[in-house]
């Protein structure tokens, strides 16, 4: 028949721990038998421990050793996600920037228009803007008002370049959308990856802290 010591020597041997580790063991029992439910806790979370050790197959120094490196990991996303959002909002700005001022293109362009179309319909050609300028400059000198007109037909070739260069400024404004567009989907796409990337070592940071 079985002494009651050799009964518990068995079931030492069972648990696979050293005398080293067995003393420690006690050590720890002894200090926390004064505190029921801190020695409830400690126990507790030393089966729970029991448990992910069996279930991962690794040993707990080495989940505490992925753990560290898992939250190194995951302050350096933590940071890498907030440069990445300074960046979209920075693309944000640049893109309401940008098409503001192909509003503005645009308007000028529209308006620009109006005014030729008003030219054109006097059939009024560019190299007679002089000679009708001189005119206009008599018929104010007999008291007639010309001033629109003439401030019309001194632009007409003005208002062509103009027009011209507000359509090359329109297209540049166009790729240049275009662009941040492209930008800010991309880094969008690389927020979203690496936010998945946190939530996975979240998920194993929070299954450490239940031990």
């Amino acid at each position: 028949m079985n002494s009651p010591e050799n009964t518990t020597i068995n079931k030492v041997e069972k648990l696979g721990l050293d005398q080293k580790s067995l003393a420690e063991l006690l050590e720890v029992f002894e200090m926390l038998e004064k505190q029921p439910s801190k020695l409830k806790r400690y126990i507790n979370a030393a089966l729970r421990l029991r448990q992910i050790e069996r279930q991962t197959g690794k040993s707990f120094m080495t989940l505490s050793k992925e753990y560290e490196k898992m939250l190194r990991e995951s302050i350096k996303l933590e940071y890498l996600i907030n440069e990445l959002r300074e960046k979209r909002r920075r693309i944000e700005e640049d893109l309401n920037i940008y098409m503001e001022q192909q509003k503005v293109t645009l308007d000028l362009i529209n308006k620009t228009s109006r005014i030729l179309r008003e030219l054109e319909k006097y059939g009024i050609p560019v190299e007679e803007i002089e000679k009708l300028t001189l005119a206009a400059q008599q018929f104010k000198e007999l008291r007639y008002d010309a001033k629109n007109a003439v401030e019309l037909l001194s632009r007409k070739k003005a208002l062509e370049d103009e027009i011209a260069n507000l359509e090359a400024t329109k297209h540049d404004l166009e790729n240049q959308i275009k662009r941040k567009e492209e930008e800010l989907k991309e880094v969008t796409a690389r927020i979203s990856a690496i936010m998945d990337v946190e939530q996975s070592y979240g998920a194993v940071v929070r299954k450490r802290d239940e031990i």
